[in-house]
């Protein structure tokens, strides 16, 4: 062989050892990699791991193991099981080690351990065999600490065992029952009679009926929301009579079950029945049977014994059900008096409802009543149930401990004795406040409503004149000298005409059916405007607190902003010698467990605070009624147009106010995401046009108002009174091939079809056509959601001829869509 031959044979096999120990090399990382994923495993494992050799001694052990224990990882690896296993156990570990030896796996068990502290703890040890060539070399033991497990389980079946023995002491049954009429529970006494209750509807397992029973108790527990108290004889036990109370109450899951308490009183039925023949036949029984009068009295006392025992039982019962009451409302609590008046109960459910223990209660409970005249019933109430005469529900007024006012709607019935008289009287109270809070807000609106209907119709009227007075006021000027006198008493009449305006859209507040015309503003422009508008020139000082952080808000800028200027002057007229009016701001997310009158949602909370003499108590609830006034020069119509305002917004308004503190005026409305801040345009030249318009309204003033203007304006004009005669002419333009570019509709049309009508029947014919809707009603849904109804744009009455002329330019222009 060559030397070339042999050095190349030594090239490749120097290449081929190289690619081994490079795959060695590999096969190693490999093996590492995976060694420490199992040690990071092993070593953070929940549980506690042990690794035993063959002679049951630990190998290894992770961090789990070493804390239950107490011992050091390095302490455990010189141990063995034998080492901490409780002496008792060892002997059966000792079997359980050989057995796995055998079977190389077996069953968890439980064995009690013993820590470095001296302490035993009980452990559930899962155990599997390690093998090597199929022999067992060790094992791996997990385990985890169950002594507090165990120590629960046992206190729960001690606890569960009590209870049996004292149900059973006190001869009472439980059951309870869900609401499909499913036994869901029965005591060991009941299920020992009736075997088992699984899949068993109540009126089969204690009745043995096919349907619920006609009188079921427990419909009516769940009607009432309260403790319901029967009696009913048990078919399946010869007749036997008991009592029940039934109690719904809540599940920790939120599941409505009902509990039955279940009292023997056959024995009480019989003696009473007794007592009653006894009574009847009493005197014959004496003139006849004189000689027997002892043993018969010895007989009446032994059943009077019986009775007084099973009194004894009922009476353990009702204190058991009126405990379950206690826990399960806290917006009622139940009482109990004498005929006198005297309390002998009060649940102690009355401190979550008016914040008194019962004896406070019991003890003071004249001074707890306010001077409301409407308590002078609760004693009649009272004397009717004490000559057994159940009522209705009554309403009275109370204080709180906190010194607060609550309502409490007041059930009592009476409670007869043995020989029909009432001996007590069991009554349940309900606190009804915040009920009463929300009819009192609905009986506000109620007062404005009739107003509205005549403010409405008196403001449309006003708003149509002074269209025809600023119309042709505009049309005056333009053709005046800007320097003469003319021209200023022009502007001077305008000025005084749009401040007439403003009067009619306060009138047109009160107008129901209608929504404010709403577009996302922002809250703290309009309030630091307002306000300052307001108060300047007065001694009044305007502060603002948390204005500007305020969300934006979804609402009529001009109805909103007039709400602030009557708020502010409101405050200007009680502070005469100067004073300052704090406005602070706040953003809030009302909930449904809020007491509030609100839907749920984001909400700004504007609260204006004034340094005033306040406003007296007996006037607080009239403030917001429609003119209500105590200033010589007061309309009465402010306050209640700030309330028509924010209930037309599905906000909220409150005041509070304190003698010689001052008055707050707390407003509430929903906040929004959509406000995108734009500069304003700020135009008030003219635009001129070109095009043909057809203008439709009922009044020929405005009509010919309107031809002027748009004439001016450079625009062809034809009318109509109505809104048959525009859909006429707009049909005959389309036929002629000459169509109108713009239709200015009226919305109202008394006696005839009105603009909300035409302008549907227009979009019939002619899908494309371009309709401004026209109205003094502001409010009006149409106006508020025009481009719902077919309009691409809106021009509230009166108008100005440069607003129409921009909306006019916009849409033929189709700037505006």
């Amino acid at each position: 062989m060559s030397d070339k031959s042999v050095h190349e044979d030594l090239r490749r096999k120097v290449a081929d050892l190289e690619r081994e120990v490079f795959d060695l090399k590999e096969t190693l990382e490999i093996s590492l990699q995976s060694e420490r994923k199992y040690r990071n495993l092993f070593e953070y494992a929940f549980n506690a791991i042990f690794v035993l050799d063959a002679e049951h001694k630990y190998i290894d052990v992770n961090r789990k193991a070493s804390e239950i224990l107490g011992y050091s990882r390095e302490e455990l690896l010189t141990m063995s099981p034998f080492d901490l296993i409780h002496p008792e156990q060892i002997p059966r570990s000792e079997t359980e080690f050989a057995a796995l030896k055998d079977r190389g796996v077996y069953e968890n068990f439980v064995s009690r351990i013993k820590r470095k502290d001296g302490k035993y703890i009980d452990i559930e040890v899962s155990s599997c065999a390690l093998f090597d060539d199929g022999k067992v070399v060790g094992s791996v033991d997990i385990a985890q600490d169950i002594t507090q497990r165990l120590k629960a389980e046992k206190e729960i079946r001690n606890l569960k065992q009590q209870i049996e023995y004292i149900l059973g002491a006190t001869k009472t049954g439980l059951n309870i029952i869900d609401i499909d009429y499913n036994v869901r529970y029965v005591d060991p006494e009941w299920k020992r009679v009736y075997s088992d209750f699984h899949g068993v509807k109540c009126y089969d397992y204690l009745m043995g009926c096919k349907a619920k029973c006609p009188e079921c108790r427990i419909d009516l527990a769940l009607q009432t929301g309260g403790a319901v108290i029967t009696e009913y004889r048990l078919p399946k036990e010869n007749n036997r009579v008991v009592q029940v109370t039934t109690i719904p109450f809540q599940s920790e899951s939120d599941e409505m079950l009902i509990a039955g308490i279940y009292v023997d009183i056959t024995e009480r039925k019989e003696v009473e029945k007794e007592l009653f023949l006894y009574r009847d036949n009493l005197e014959k029984l004496v003139e006849i049977r004189t000689a027997e009068l002892l043993s018969t009295n010895e007989m009446l006392k032994a059943k009077v014994r019986e009775r007084n025992l099973a009194e004894q039982a009922r009476q353990q019962s009702d204190d058991r059900y009126k405990r379950l009451i206690d826990n399960l409302k806290k917006d009622y609590f139940i009482y109990s008096h004498d005929p006198a008046g005297v309390f002998n109960y009060v649940s102690s459910s009355i401190e979550d409802v008016l914040g008194y223990t019962p004896k406070e209660f019991y003890l003071h409970y004249s001074k707890h009543l306010t001077p409301n005249p409407i308590n002078k019933r609760m004693s009649e109430y009272t004397d009717l149930c004490l000559q057994g005469k159940p009522q209705s529900a009554c309403e009275i007024e109370v204080y709180h401990k906190d010194g607060s006012e609550r309502w409490l709607e007041i059930s009592e019935a009476p409670i007869f004795g043995l020989e029909g008289s009432v001996m007590a009287v069991e009554g349940i109270a309900h606190d009804i406040t915040g009920r009463k809070k929300i009819e009192k807000e609905l009986v506000k609106a109620q007062k404005l409503e009739s107003t509205g209907i005549l403010a409405g119709g008196i403001a449309h009227d006003f708003n149509n004149l002074l269209t025809a007075i600023l119309g042709n006021i505009s049309l005056a000027k333009m053709h005046s000298d800007p320097q003469s006198k003319v021209f200023t008493k022009l502007s001077d009449i305008e000025k005084a005409s749009w401040r007439a305006r403003d009067l009619t859209q306060q009138l047109l507040t009160f107008s129901k059916g209608g929504s404010p015309v709403t577009k996302a503003e922002s809250m703290k422009e309009m309030i630091r405007e307002s306000a300052w508008f307001t108060l300047r020139g007065s001694n009044v000082k305007c502060e603002f607190c948390g204005v500007d952080e305020l969300w934006a808000v979804e609402v009529d800028e001009g109805q909103i902003c007039q709400v602030i200027q009557n708020i502010a002057t409101n405050a200007d007229q009680a502070m005469p010698g100067g004073g300052i009016l704090q406005i602070s701001g706040e953003n809030l997310i009302i909930t449904e467990d809020d007491a509030l009158p609100l839907a749920a949602g984001k909400y700004v909370l504007v609260s204006f605070k004034d340094t005033g003499k306040g406003i007296p108590a007996d006037y607080l609830d009239k403030i917001f009624d429609p003119y209500f006034t105590t200033k010589q020069k007061g309309s009465g119509l402010g306050l209640a147009i700030c309330y028509s305002i924010v209930k037309n917004h599905q906000g909220l308004i409150v005041v509070e106010s304190e003698k010689d503190k001052g008055t707050t005026f707390h407003v509430y409305l929903k906040a929004t995401d959509k406000y995108k801040a734009s500069p304003d345009a700020g135009l008030e030249e003219l635009v001129q046009g070109e095009g043909r318009i057809l203008l439709m309204d009922d009044e020929e003033v405005i009509r010919d108002i309107g031809c002027e203007m748009l004439d001016h304006l450079g625009y062809e004009v034809k009318v109509a009174s109505d809104g048959s005669e525009a859909v006429s002419l707009y049909r005959e333009s389309l036929k002629a091939g000459n169509p109108y570019d713009v239709v200015i509709m009226d919305l109202t049309i008394p006696g005839g079809m009105g603009g909300q009508e035409a302008m549907a029947e227009i979009i019939k014919i002619d899908p494309q056509a371009k309709g401004i809707v026209s109205s003094g009603y502001a409010n009006d849904q149409v106006m508020s959601n025009f481009k719902d109804f077919g309009f691409k744009a809106i021009i509230p009455k009166p108008y100005k001829i440069e607003l129409l002329s921009r909306i006019l330019s916009g849409l033929i222009r189709s700037d505006i869509h």
